[in-house]
């Protein structure tokens, strides 16, 4: 190959061990900070050498490869609805500390705003070990101190195929994450109650201030009754309203008062006791979003007042966008019939595409948006009758 420069050359490695060319890329691949994990040469100041004329510093027998390394890509973007990106501003933006085991290329610091523009990706986090083993438990340990508020990420997915036995096993395969999807897209449903419990036992326990005035405490003071502390939440499309009562043993729910809640702030950790069953959690509150991060899961509730919740009616009828983006085709006009599941509206986001589909069948009443229009996030594009 008559070719100077950086380069990354791919192959395939099938059952057989036997390796088969792929392609050639011109370039250093996003992938490179593994090689340098385990080289301890940076390739970056290699492709520089190389294109101001100079040689390299190393031959490849000179090369010593050292223990294992992988790279975990955090994206923006929603695993459970297709890996649909996410758009928002990173309200929260806690990783792990760095040294010589864990490496974080990123470009965004908290508060910035991941738009629709560019690729989703927050950043790499490169991880070595002794052997392979060893960095595959640091990678669990480093995705668990990652949390990001703000936007949906893959974090909990990736945690997930860092954790499955047959990843740990290295039986990897192209249909890796066809073949065991039940274990790796879980349903958060079943956490939604509980979590949001949690959100509001973050709101009371953070809730004291340096005044005596009851007045401006915010944990449920009320003249002459028990405590009592209410919080209208909404998961992805489902309204959660929590009221939790405080009793000499603990906050309590009036529809659960054999579960007895106890909550605590311990440095940045909401120390948590369910029944005296004792764990803790991160709780972030910015704005409107509360994010609950656990060693499952992370879910993110939007703070809203009851009024401002959609009927069931209003939401059956209304088809929103599922993120920021760019309307590709309307597909349907005012008064055209619709099927269930049938294509209305397509829209484009970070060089996706993604189909909004009816919920209902009925009648087109208004279309709000044309192609090429702008939308936000949760903008009614239009509305089925």
């Amino acid at each position: 190959i008559d070719y100077v420069g950086a380069g990354t050359v791919e192959f395939l490695l099938d059952s057989d061990s036997k390796f088969y060319f792929m392609e050639m890329n011109t370039r250093l691949q996003v992938e490179h900070p593994v090689t340098e994990m385990v080289t301890g040469q940076d390739l970056v100041e290699w492709q520089l050498l190389v294109a101001s004329g100079e040689t390299l510093p190393l031959a490849q027998d000179q090369i010593q490869v050292t223990g294992h390394a992988f790279e975990a890509r955090i994206y923006a973007e929603d695993p459970e609805h297709e890996f649909l990106p996410s758009t928002g501003t990173l309200h929260v933006l806690r990783t792990p500390a760095t040294d010589s085991h864990i490496r974080i290329d990123s470009g965004v610091i908290e508060g910035d705003e991941v738009s629709a523009y560019y690729d989703p990706m927050i950043a790499k986090l490169i991880v070595w070990g002794e052997n392979r083993t060893i960095a595959l438990r640091r990678l669990v340990q480093a995705l668990h101190e990652y949390r990001v508020g703000g936007v949906k990420t893959n974090i909990d997915f990736l945690r997930r195929i860092a954790n499955h036995q047959q990843f740990q096993r290295a039986e990897l395969t192209t249909r890796f994450i066809e073949k065991y999807e039940s274990d790796l897209f879980v349903d958060t449903q079943p956490f939604v109650a509980e979590y949001a419990v949690i959100a509001a036992l973050a709101e009371v326990s953070g809730a004291v201030t340096a005044s005596a005035n009851p007045w401006a405490q915010r944990n449920g003071f009320r003249l002459n009754q028990a405590p009592c502390f209410e919080l209208a939440l909404q998961y992805q499309d489902e309204a959660v309203n929590v009221a939790i009562e405080q009793t000499p043993q603990g906050w309590i729910q009036a529809d659960q008062p054999d579960i007895v809640w106890q909550a605590h702030y311990q440095g940045d950790r909401l120390i948590v006791s369910r029944n005296q069953r004792q764990f803790s959690v991160y709780v972030f509150n910015a704005g409107n979003e509360i994010t609950v991060f656990t060693e499952h899961a992370s879910l993110r509730f939007i703070r809203h007042r009851v009024a401002d919740t959609l009927s069931d009616d209003q939401a059956a009828g209304s088809m929103t966008a599922p993120m920021n983006g760019t309307i590709v085709e309307v597909m349907v006009a005012a008064g055209d019939t619709v099927a269930a599941d049938q294509a209305v509206v397509i829209m484009e986001a970070m060089k996706m595409e993604y189909t909004i589909r009816a919920s209902h069948a009925g009648t087109v009443e208004n279309v709000f948006y044309a192609a090429g229009d702008l939308v936000s996030d949760g903008a009614e594009l239009l509305s089925i009758t």
